[in-house]
């Protein structure tokens, strides 16, 4: 693979017209549910089609999957079936997710001269096998214990250790160049579809399913939450990419206008923790870059400014003439404002601070009760803010980290930081040996890891399967960049 391999000028393989058909039969069956009661025929043909062409190769089912949870989210992550009479939560995903274990097993099994099976590789080592041991060891003596809620124990189980299945099934069907191509392409081309939802929240002054991620301040957010994220992937995405094969042509300069827009879309949805994510990919990305990187990175952050105040200035007119105000005192200016100076500031007006403050500490004395091995899997915890009480799912805590530390104890805290440390190790190790074509891809996927991580200090990151699968993702792409770059 050469240097041009940023360039991503790409033909439609057999794999990807098999992609693009597998994703148009999963969004038939999601855009008829916004319209009509479930119907089993619609599900069985759908799904069962993208399924049949995933089978014709694994690697549609991992597009597939990368593309519907960006342009869905929770319709295609989230939505259960009907049977018998009841709601059965085996979601779209786990189904695509099925199909692509099936697929991968099969062309393994006949595939001569088969690749041997990688359950660890050199970059992550044991580690990621051993986190997700020490969850399952938890999860089933939350069941034998009997005291745990199952159900939530399960799905604390599925979101932390059984996704670790996303990053086997990459690691092992992503192995030549031109697939890791289209895995990246992949991402990049749901990015362009978020534009509807920016262009849409702009327009109607709410968010498309921003009602899922209420704000607990004045104002209301023009992009839902986990769309949010995923546009603050593709500032990154985009935005490496752009700097390391960055030589003034048109299509540069649509690139730069394209994530204007994205930064628009963040800085619409209100979301403060992912404004502090990005200046810290910015910043690893700063830190890692070569002289000629950082040049480039100059040179557009300029033009980034120009093109951002010129598509702001638009945007905001436009969205103020909605709003019959002018622009200085529009609903949008004044929700950032308040937003960005809550994050220097405690004056109480922020409800969701309030509750996670008051959560924390009373998660940190329940852990102090329990610091060797956690309370388990499957559980909740009480407190009070005033006259008010509240028992929460311990996973809902808004603080990914707390509450592992709550459910695990120092164990599951040792386990944690080991697999940090080989994060962080691995990667300084792999980006030194990494050839020139694959270190762009090995530092993106790596800058995407650490917004991940940081953003689950303030969210449910891990504990929302359209969220976590793209950890194990950035995981993926980390590791399969640092093979082929090493040749």
């Amino acid at each position: 693979m050469s240097t041009s391999a940023v360039d991503f000028k790409l033909k439609l393989s057999a794999e990807s017209i098999l992609a693009i058909y597998s994703i148009t039969l999963v969004s038939i069956f999601i855009l008829l549910n916004f319209f009509m009661p479930f119907n089993w025929w619609i599900y069985l043909v759908c799904l069962g089609l993208a399924g049949l062409l995933i089978l014709k190769a694994p690697e549609v089912g991992l597009y597939t999957i990368i593309f519907c949870t960006i342009i869905f989210e929770r319709w295609f992550t989230l939505q259960p079936f009907e049977w018998s009479g009841g709601l059965l939560k085996l979601y779209p995903l786990d189904v695509i997710i099925i199909f692509t274990l099936l697929s991968f097993l099969a062309y393994w099994a006949v595939r001569p001269g088969r690749p041997r099976l990688v359950l660890r590789d050199r970059l992550f080592g044991w580690s990621l096998l051993l986190w997700v041991g020490v969850i399952s060891v938890y999860f089933i003596a939350a069941l034998i214990s009997g005291q745990a809620d199952s159900a939530l124990a399960f799905s604390t189980f599925k979101n932390f250790a059984l996704y670790f299945i996303i990053y086997l099934l990459t690691i092992n069907i992503i192995r030549t160049d031109q697939q890791f191509k289209r895995f990246f392409a992949t991402f990049l081309c749901a990015g362009v579809g978020l534009l509807y939802f920016i262009v849409y929240g702009f327009v109607s002054g709410q968010g498309l399913w921003s009602e899922f991620v209420p704000l607990s301040t004045p104002g209301s957010r023009l992009l839902g939450g986990p769309h949010s994220f995923f546009v603050a992937m593709m500032i990154v995405m985009f935005g490496n990419l752009l700097i390391w094969r960055y030589r003034r042509s048109l299509r540069d300069y649509s690139s730069l206008l394209l994530i204007a827009v994205f930064l628009l879309g963040i800085i619409g949805s209100l979301q403060r923790h992912l404004w502090l994510a990005l200046l810290l990919a910015v910043a690893i990305l700063l830190y890692w870059y070569q002289p000629k990187q950082r040049r480039h990175f100059g040179h557009l952050l300029a033009l980034g400014v120009v093109v951002v105040l010129i598509v702001a200035s638009l945007s905001l007119w436009a969205y103020s003439w909605r709003a019959s105000t002018i622009l200085p005192d529009s609903g949008l200016l004044q929700s950032t404002k308040f937003r960005l100076f809550s994050l220097v500031t405690t004056d109480g007006a922020d409800s969701s601070a309030v509750w996670r403050l008051a959560s924390w500490y009373r998660a940190w004395e329940v852990f102090g009760d329990h610091w060797l091995t956690g309370i388990g899997l499957g559980e909740t915890i009480s407190f009070a803010i005033g006259e008010l009480d509240f028992t929460v799912e311990v996973r809902e805590l808004h603080n990914d980290f707390i509450g592992l530390a709550v459910q695990l104890g120092v164990m599951g805290i040792f386990v944690g930081l080991s697999l940090l440390y080989r994060y962080l190790r691995g990667f300084v190790s792999a980006y030194r040996r990494c050839s020139a074509a694959y270190r762009p891809y090995l530092l993106t996927f790596f800058a995407l890891a650490a917004m991940f991580l940081w953003s689950a200090n303030f969210g449910t990151y891990f504990d929302t399967n359209m969220l976590v699968i793209f950890f194990w993702f950035f995981l993926a792409g980390m590791s399969v960049s640092a093979r082929l770059g090493e040749g």
